[in-house]
Protein backbone atom coordinates (compact mmCIF):
# COMPACT_ATOMS: atom_id res chain seq x y z
CA UNK A 1 0.00 0.00 0.00
CA UNK A 2 1.37 3.56 -1.20
CA UNK A 3 2.36 5.47 2.20
CA UNK A 4 2.89 8.78 0.33
CA UNK A 5 1.01 10.56 -2.26
CA UNK A 6 3.74 13.33 -3.37
CA UNK A 7 3.77 16.26 -5.72
CA UNK A 8 7.53 17.09 -6.57
CA UNK A 9 8.55 20.77 -7.55
CA UNK A 10 12.09 20.66 -8.69
CA UNK A 11 14.81 22.06 -10.97
CA UNK A 12 16.45 19.18 -12.81
CA UNK A 13 19.62 19.21 -12.64
CA UNK A 14 21.61 16.24 -11.79
CA UNK A 15 20.62 15.68 -8.29
CA UNK A 16 16.89 16.60 -8.59
CA UNK A 17 16.70 14.22 -11.67
CA UNK A 18 18.31 11.37 -9.78
CA UNK A 19 15.59 12.32 -6.58
CA UNK A 20 12.91 12.39 -9.42
CA UNK A 21 14.31 8.73 -10.35
CA UNK A 22 14.44 7.59 -6.26
CA UNK A 23 10.97 8.58 -5.88
CA UNK A 24 9.71 6.65 -8.73
CA UNK A 25 11.58 3.87 -7.45
CA UNK A 26 9.32 3.67 -4.20
CA UNK A 27 7.11 1.52 -3.95
CA UNK A 28 5.97 3.71 -0.92
CA UNK A 29 5.53 6.77 -2.95
CA UNK A 30 3.21 7.46 -5.82
CA UNK A 31 4.14 10.61 -7.84
CA UNK A 32 1.01 12.85 -8.66
CA UNK A 33 3.14 15.65 -10.83
CA UNK A 34 6.10 17.13 -11.20
CA UNK A 35 6.23 21.10 -11.25
CA UNK A 36 9.49 22.92 -12.50
CA UNK A 37 11.10 25.93 -11.27
CA UNK A 38 13.74 28.41 -12.19
CA UNK A 39 17.08 27.35 -10.39
CA UNK A 40 19.84 25.17 -11.89
CA UNK A 41 18.53 25.58 -15.24
CA UNK A 42 14.72 27.67 -16.66
CA UNK A 43 11.76 26.08 -15.71
CA UNK A 44 10.89 25.44 -19.28
CA UNK A 45 14.40 23.15 -20.02
CA UNK A 46 13.52 22.02 -16.49
CA UNK A 47 10.16 20.41 -17.12
CA UNK A 48 11.68 19.17 -20.63
CA UNK A 49 14.11 17.35 -18.51
CA UNK A 50 11.66 15.83 -17.04
CA UNK A 51 9.38 14.61 -19.51
CA UNK A 52 12.81 13.14 -20.86
CA UNK A 53 13.16 11.30 -17.54
CA UNK A 54 9.30 10.41 -17.57
CA UNK A 55 9.80 9.02 -20.75
CA UNK A 56 12.82 6.54 -20.37
CA UNK A 57 11.33 5.21 -17.78
CA UNK A 58 7.81 4.57 -19.06
CA UNK A 59 6.13 6.69 -16.82
CA UNK A 60 4.57 9.01 -18.89
CA UNK A 61 1.27 9.04 -17.34
CA UNK A 62 2.38 11.54 -14.91
CA UNK A 63 1.64 14.97 -15.41
CA UNK A 64 4.41 18.15 -15.85
CA UNK A 65 3.85 21.70 -15.22
CA UNK A 66 5.99 24.42 -16.09
CA UNK A 67 6.39 26.82 -12.73
CA UNK A 68 8.03 29.93 -11.87
CA UNK A 69 10.22 30.97 -14.76
CA UNK A 70 12.08 33.86 -12.49
CA UNK A 71 12.55 34.42 -8.34
CA UNK A 72 9.59 36.53 -6.89
CA UNK A 73 11.46 39.61 -6.83
CA UNK A 74 14.75 39.62 -8.03
CA UNK A 75 16.30 39.32 -11.43
CA UNK A 76 17.20 35.48 -12.23
CA UNK A 77 20.19 33.60 -10.79
CA UNK A 78 22.51 31.83 -14.07
CA UNK A 79 23.85 28.96 -12.80
CA UNK A 80 27.41 28.74 -14.43
CA UNK A 81 27.01 25.31 -16.43
CA UNK A 82 29.79 23.12 -14.71
CA UNK A 83 27.34 22.33 -11.93
CA UNK A 84 24.75 20.69 -13.96
CA UNK A 85 26.26 20.81 -17.87
CA UNK A 86 24.69 23.06 -20.41
CA UNK A 87 21.33 21.16 -20.40
CA UNK A 88 21.55 20.44 -16.79
CA UNK A 89 21.47 16.49 -17.34
CA UNK A 90 25.23 16.29 -17.34
CA UNK A 91 26.41 13.60 -20.19
CA UNK A 92 22.74 12.02 -20.35
CA UNK A 93 21.12 12.34 -23.92
CA UNK A 94 17.78 11.45 -23.34
CA UNK A 95 14.76 11.86 -26.42
CA UNK A 96 11.51 13.85 -25.63
CA UNK A 97 8.33 12.34 -25.75
CA UNK A 98 6.43 12.60 -28.80
CA UNK A 99 3.18 12.85 -27.48
CA UNK A 100 3.55 14.02 -24.48
CA UNK A 101 3.37 18.43 -23.43
CA UNK A 102 3.98 20.45 -20.75
CA UNK A 103 1.11 21.77 -18.81
CA UNK A 104 2.42 25.49 -19.17
CA UNK A 105 -1.09 27.50 -19.84
CA UNK A 106 -2.07 26.34 -16.05
CA UNK A 107 -2.15 28.62 -12.95
CA UNK A 108 0.26 26.17 -10.43
CA UNK A 109 -2.15 26.63 -7.61
CA UNK A 110 -5.03 25.96 -9.65
CA UNK A 111 -3.42 22.63 -10.41
CA UNK A 112 -2.56 21.64 -7.29
CA UNK A 113 -5.96 22.74 -5.92
CA UNK A 114 -7.75 20.06 -8.63
CA UNK A 115 -5.31 17.81 -7.60
CA UNK A 116 -5.82 18.04 -3.97
CA UNK A 117 -9.56 17.63 -4.44
CA UNK A 118 -9.12 14.11 -5.71
CA UNK A 119 -7.86 13.11 -1.80
CA UNK A 120 -8.49 13.37 1.49
CA UNK A 121 -6.81 15.82 4.21
CA UNK A 122 -3.30 15.30 4.83
CA UNK A 123 -2.97 12.60 2.18
CA UNK A 124 -1.11 14.81 0.11
CA UNK A 125 2.51 16.14 0.58
CA UNK A 126 5.09 18.22 -1.55
CA UNK A 127 8.96 17.72 -1.93
CA UNK A 128 10.69 20.78 -2.93
CA UNK A 129 14.11 20.30 -4.07
CA UNK A 130 14.61 24.05 -6.40
CA UNK A 131 14.40 27.63 -5.22
CA UNK A 132 10.90 27.74 -3.29
CA UNK A 133 9.21 30.53 -6.08
CA UNK A 134 6.08 28.24 -6.55
CA UNK A 135 5.79 27.06 -3.11
CA UNK A 136 5.64 30.69 -1.81
CA UNK A 137 2.99 31.47 -4.99
CA UNK A 138 1.14 29.11 -3.15
CA UNK A 139 1.56 30.50 0.46
CA UNK A 140 0.79 33.93 -0.80
CA UNK A 141 -2.44 32.61 -3.16
CA UNK A 142 -5.62 33.85 -1.54
CA UNK A 143 -7.08 31.36 -2.84
CA UNK A 144 -4.63 28.62 -1.89
CA UNK A 145 -5.90 28.33 1.78
CA UNK A 146 -7.54 25.38 1.23
CA UNK A 147 -4.82 24.08 -0.41
CA UNK A 148 -2.03 24.04 2.75
CA UNK A 149 -4.47 23.11 5.29
CA UNK A 150 -4.93 20.14 3.12
CA UNK A 151 -1.37 19.24 3.07
CA UNK A 152 -0.02 16.73 4.89
CA UNK A 153 4.11 18.41 4.85
CA UNK A 154 6.64 19.64 2.28
CA UNK A 155 9.66 18.39 2.46
CA UNK A 156 12.41 20.74 1.51
CA UNK A 157 16.31 20.83 0.39
CA UNK A 158 17.26 24.35 1.16
CA UNK A 159 19.68 26.59 3.28
CA UNK A 160 23.06 25.33 5.05
CA UNK A 161 22.08 26.04 8.80
CA UNK A 162 24.70 27.69 10.39
CA UNK A 163 27.55 27.95 7.26
CA UNK A 164 30.59 30.50 8.15
CA UNK A 165 32.26 29.44 5.52
CA UNK A 166 32.20 28.01 1.60
CA UNK A 167 31.78 24.54 2.04
CA UNK A 168 31.56 21.43 -0.90
CA UNK A 169 28.94 22.53 -3.43
CA UNK A 170 27.72 25.93 -1.14
CA UNK A 171 27.23 28.20 -3.86
CA UNK A 172 28.50 31.52 -1.80
CA UNK A 173 30.31 31.48 1.55
CA UNK A 174 27.41 31.73 3.49
CA UNK A 175 24.06 29.92 1.21
CA UNK A 176 23.38 27.18 -0.95
CA UNK A 177 21.75 27.99 -4.54
CA UNK A 178 18.30 27.37 -3.29
CA UNK A 179 18.40 30.00 -0.75
CA UNK A 180 20.29 32.42 -2.66
CA UNK A 181 18.59 32.28 -6.18
CA UNK A 182 14.83 33.44 -4.12
CA UNK A 183 15.58 33.67 -0.10
CA UNK A 184 12.25 36.31 -0.23
CA UNK A 185 10.60 33.27 -1.49
CA UNK A 186 12.25 31.17 1.04
CA UNK A 187 11.49 33.58 3.96
CA UNK A 188 7.11 33.32 3.09
CA UNK A 189 7.81 29.57 2.93
CA UNK A 190 9.22 29.72 6.36
CA UNK A 191 7.24 32.19 8.01
CA UNK A 192 3.82 31.80 7.18
CA UNK A 193 1.66 30.59 10.21
CA UNK A 194 -0.49 28.01 8.26
CA UNK A 195 -1.41 24.20 9.71
CA UNK A 196 1.07 22.08 7.78
CA UNK A 197 4.81 20.49 8.86
CA UNK A 198 7.30 22.02 6.81
CA UNK A 199 11.18 20.24 7.15
CA UNK A 200 14.06 21.40 5.82
CA UNK A 201 17.72 19.67 4.95
CA UNK A 202 20.35 21.77 4.59
CA UNK A 203 23.58 21.87 2.81
CA UNK A 204 25.21 21.15 6.33
CA UNK A 205 23.41 17.72 6.13
CA UNK A 206 23.60 16.91 2.40
CA UNK A 207 27.22 17.57 1.81
CA UNK A 208 28.23 14.93 3.97
CA UNK A 209 30.82 13.17 1.94
CA UNK A 210 30.13 9.84 3.50
CA UNK A 211 26.63 9.86 2.04
CA UNK A 212 28.10 10.80 -1.27
CA UNK A 213 28.69 8.61 -4.72
CA UNK A 214 31.99 7.63 -5.45
CA UNK A 215 33.93 6.56 -8.46
CA UNK A 216 34.19 3.11 -7.22
CA UNK A 217 30.36 2.59 -7.33
CA UNK A 218 29.41 4.71 -10.81
CA UNK A 219 32.24 1.40 -12.03
CA UNK A 220 29.72 -0.76 -10.71
CA UNK A 221 26.81 1.26 -12.36
CA UNK A 222 28.39 1.05 -15.49
CA UNK A 223 28.71 -2.53 -15.10
CA UNK A 224 25.24 -3.53 -14.75
CA UNK A 225 24.47 -4.97 -18.15
CA UNK A 226 20.87 -4.19 -19.63
CA UNK A 227 19.99 -1.73 -21.80
CA UNK A 228 17.23 -0.66 -20.46
CA UNK A 229 18.71 -1.08 -16.77
CA UNK A 230 18.23 2.39 -14.37
CA UNK A 231 22.39 2.51 -14.54
CA UNK A 232 22.20 3.52 -17.99
CA UNK A 233 20.06 6.64 -17.10
CA UNK A 234 21.79 7.32 -13.78
CA UNK A 235 25.68 6.92 -14.61
CA UNK A 236 26.07 9.80 -17.17
CA UNK A 237 24.49 12.36 -14.60
CA UNK A 238 26.72 10.62 -11.32
CA UNK A 239 29.89 10.86 -14.26
CA UNK A 240 29.11 14.39 -14.84
CA UNK A 241 29.44 15.43 -11.22
CA UNK A 242 32.89 13.02 -10.13
CA UNK A 243 34.60 14.67 -13.50
CA UNK A 244 33.96 17.61 -12.02
CA UNK A 245 33.85 17.73 -8.12
CA UNK A 246 35.42 14.22 -7.59
CA UNK A 247 31.97 12.80 -5.42
CA UNK A 248 28.47 12.93 -6.63
CA UNK A 249 26.77 14.60 -4.08
CA UNK A 250 22.78 13.48 -3.62
CA UNK A 251 21.58 16.70 -2.34
CA UNK A 252 18.02 16.41 -3.07
CA UNK A 253 17.87 12.69 -3.01
CA UNK A 254 17.69 14.40 1.04
CA UNK A 255 14.97 15.71 0.86
CA UNK A 256 12.91 12.89 -0.38
CA UNK A 257 14.58 10.48 2.01
CA UNK A 258 12.99 13.15 4.53
CA UNK A 259 9.80 12.52 3.59
CA UNK A 260 9.83 8.52 3.25
CA UNK A 261 12.15 7.80 5.64
CA UNK A 262 12.22 10.40 8.77
CA UNK A 263 13.46 7.90 11.30
CA UNK A 264 16.94 8.27 9.64
CA UNK A 265 17.19 11.70 10.73
CA UNK A 266 17.23 13.71 13.79
CA UNK A 267 15.25 16.44 13.61
CA UNK A 268 15.02 19.74 15.41
CA UNK A 269 11.51 22.15 15.82
CA UNK A 270 12.19 26.28 15.96
CA UNK A 271 12.47 28.60 13.59
CA UNK A 272 14.71 29.91 10.74
CA UNK A 273 16.06 33.51 10.49
CA UNK A 274 17.07 34.37 6.44
CA UNK A 275 18.99 37.23 5.18
CA UNK A 276 17.77 38.52 2.24
CA UNK A 277 20.41 40.82 0.69
CA UNK A 278 23.99 41.89 0.45
CA UNK A 279 26.88 39.44 1.01
CA UNK A 280 25.23 37.15 3.14
CA UNK A 281 22.06 37.04 0.96
CA UNK A 282 20.61 33.56 1.17
CA UNK A 283 21.96 33.03 4.90
CA UNK A 284 20.15 30.74 6.92
CA UNK A 285 20.50 30.24 10.46
CA UNK A 286 18.32 27.64 12.87
CA UNK A 287 16.68 28.86 16.36
CA UNK A 288 15.75 25.44 18.09
CA UNK A 289 12.40 26.16 19.68
CA UNK A 290 10.02 23.71 20.58
CA UNK A 291 7.30 25.88 21.55
CA UNK A 292 7.44 27.27 17.72
CA UNK A 293 3.69 27.21 16.86
CA UNK A 294 4.81 27.41 13.00
CA UNK A 295 5.68 23.82 12.67
CA UNK A 296 9.39 24.26 11.48
CA UNK A 297 11.79 21.48 11.18
CA UNK A 298 15.34 21.12 10.51
CA UNK A 299 17.37 17.90 9.96
CA UNK A 300 20.41 18.23 12.40
CA UNK A 301 21.91 15.11 11.01
CA UNK A 302 21.15 11.97 9.19
CA UNK A 303 22.12 8.25 9.70
CA UNK A 304 24.83 8.04 7.07
CA UNK A 305 24.78 3.83 6.40
CA UNK A 306 20.61 4.29 6.14
CA UNK A 307 20.94 7.12 3.97
CA UNK A 308 23.14 5.03 1.74
CA UNK A 309 21.07 1.82 1.95
CA UNK A 310 18.14 3.99 0.94
CA UNK A 311 19.52 5.41 -2.28
CA UNK A 312 22.08 2.51 -3.69
CA UNK A 313 19.30 0.20 -3.13
CA UNK A 314 17.21 1.75 -6.23
CA UNK A 315 20.35 3.17 -8.15
CA UNK A 316 21.82 -0.12 -8.37
CA UNK A 317 18.83 -1.78 -10.20
CA UNK A 318 19.35 -3.42 -13.57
Amino acid sequence: MVSYKVILDADPGIDDAISIIIALQSVDIEVLAITTVNGNIGSRVGALNTLKILHALGRTDIPVLQGAIKPLIKKRIVRPEHFHGKGGLGRLQLELPKNKKILSNIQLSDFIESTLKNYRKNEVSIVATGPLTNIAKLFIDKNSSSILNNLREISVMGGAFGLTNKTFDSFTKYADFNFYCDPEAAKIVINQNVNVNRKFVGLDVTSNPICAVRPELLRKMKNIKGTTSLSKIIAPLIDFAISTRGICNLHDVFAVALLEKPSLFKLKKGHIELILNGTKRGYSKFIEDNASPNNIFMAASVNEKGFNCFWSSRLLKS
